[in-house]
Protein backbone atom coordinates (compact mmCIF):
# COMPACT_ATOMS: atom_id res chain seq x y z
CA UNK A 1 0.00 0.00 0.00
CA UNK A 2 1.46 3.40 -0.62
CA UNK A 3 0.96 6.59 1.06
CA UNK A 4 2.27 5.74 4.16
CA UNK A 5 0.38 2.63 5.09
CA UNK A 6 -2.03 4.94 5.52
CA UNK A 7 -6.16 3.58 5.41
CA UNK A 8 -7.36 5.35 2.97
CA UNK A 9 -11.20 5.71 2.61
CA UNK A 10 -13.75 6.81 -0.45
CA UNK A 11 -17.30 7.71 -0.84
CA UNK A 12 -19.68 9.86 -2.46
CA UNK A 13 -23.40 10.73 -2.26
CA UNK A 14 -25.79 13.00 -4.62
CA UNK A 15 -27.58 16.36 -3.72
CA UNK A 16 -24.48 18.30 -1.94
CA UNK A 17 -24.76 21.59 -2.00
CA UNK A 18 -21.51 22.53 -4.21
CA UNK A 19 -21.15 26.67 -2.64
CA UNK A 20 -18.90 27.15 -5.97
CA UNK A 21 -21.88 27.48 -8.35
CA UNK A 22 -24.62 27.39 -6.12
CA UNK A 23 -26.20 24.02 -6.68
CA UNK A 24 -26.93 20.56 -5.53
CA UNK A 25 -24.29 18.33 -7.47
CA UNK A 26 -22.27 15.03 -6.38
CA UNK A 27 -19.47 15.14 -3.98
CA UNK A 28 -16.58 12.27 -3.37
CA UNK A 29 -13.67 12.64 -1.26
CA UNK A 30 -10.61 10.72 -0.44
CA UNK A 31 -9.49 10.78 3.64
CA UNK A 32 -7.45 8.76 6.03
CA UNK A 33 -7.39 8.94 9.94
CA UNK A 34 -4.87 9.27 12.00
CA UNK A 35 -5.13 9.03 15.84
CA UNK A 36 -8.84 9.59 15.13
CA UNK A 37 -9.03 12.79 13.04
CA UNK A 38 -9.77 12.38 9.67
CA UNK A 39 -7.32 14.17 7.37
CA UNK A 40 -8.74 15.57 3.96
CA UNK A 41 -6.73 13.85 0.61
CA UNK A 42 -8.89 15.31 -1.81
CA UNK A 43 -12.61 15.93 -2.94
CA UNK A 44 -14.92 16.21 -6.58
CA UNK A 45 -17.74 17.89 -7.18
CA UNK A 46 -19.61 17.05 -10.44
CA UNK A 47 -23.05 16.77 -12.29
CA UNK A 48 -23.15 12.72 -11.81
CA UNK A 49 -21.61 9.93 -9.99
CA UNK A 50 -20.15 8.57 -13.01
CA UNK A 51 -18.09 11.86 -12.79
CA UNK A 52 -16.91 11.32 -9.34
CA UNK A 53 -15.98 7.82 -9.67
CA UNK A 54 -14.58 8.64 -12.84
CA UNK A 55 -12.18 11.35 -11.32
CA UNK A 56 -11.64 9.03 -7.88
CA UNK A 57 -9.98 5.96 -10.71
CA UNK A 58 -7.92 8.40 -12.26
CA UNK A 59 -6.59 10.20 -8.91
CA UNK A 60 -3.48 8.39 -7.13
CA UNK A 61 -5.19 6.90 -4.47
CA UNK A 62 -7.68 4.67 -6.44
CA UNK A 63 -6.22 1.66 -5.90
CA UNK A 64 -5.48 2.15 -2.46
CA UNK A 65 -9.24 3.20 -0.73
CA UNK A 66 -11.84 1.08 0.54
CA UNK A 67 -15.09 1.90 -0.58
CA UNK A 68 -17.98 2.42 1.99
CA UNK A 69 -21.21 3.23 1.62
CA UNK A 70 -22.75 4.61 4.32
CA UNK A 71 -23.75 8.10 4.44
CA UNK A 72 -22.56 9.21 7.51
CA UNK A 73 -18.67 9.55 6.99
CA UNK A 74 -19.39 11.00 3.61
CA UNK A 75 -21.62 13.23 5.15
CA UNK A 76 -18.91 14.37 8.08
CA UNK A 77 -16.25 15.11 5.18
CA UNK A 78 -18.92 17.41 3.30
CA UNK A 79 -19.32 19.60 6.67
CA UNK A 80 -15.51 19.40 6.94
CA UNK A 81 -15.31 20.98 3.62
CA UNK A 82 -17.82 23.13 3.77
CA UNK A 83 -16.48 24.60 6.89
CA UNK A 84 -13.14 25.20 5.39
CA UNK A 85 -14.81 26.49 2.62
CA UNK A 86 -15.83 29.25 4.78
CA UNK A 87 -12.20 29.88 6.69
CA UNK A 88 -9.71 31.94 5.00
CA UNK A 89 -6.83 30.00 4.55
CA UNK A 90 -8.72 26.57 3.19
CA UNK A 91 -8.50 22.76 3.79
CA UNK A 92 -6.96 21.32 0.75
CA UNK A 93 -6.61 22.09 -3.00
CA UNK A 94 -9.32 19.89 -4.59
CA UNK A 95 -7.76 17.92 -7.69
Amino acid sequence: MNHNDERLYFACRGNMVDVTVQRERWFGAVWSYDQGERHLIAYWFEDTDDKVYEEWMNSPWYEDCTVLFTPFPINQVYQQVREAMNTPSGLIDSE
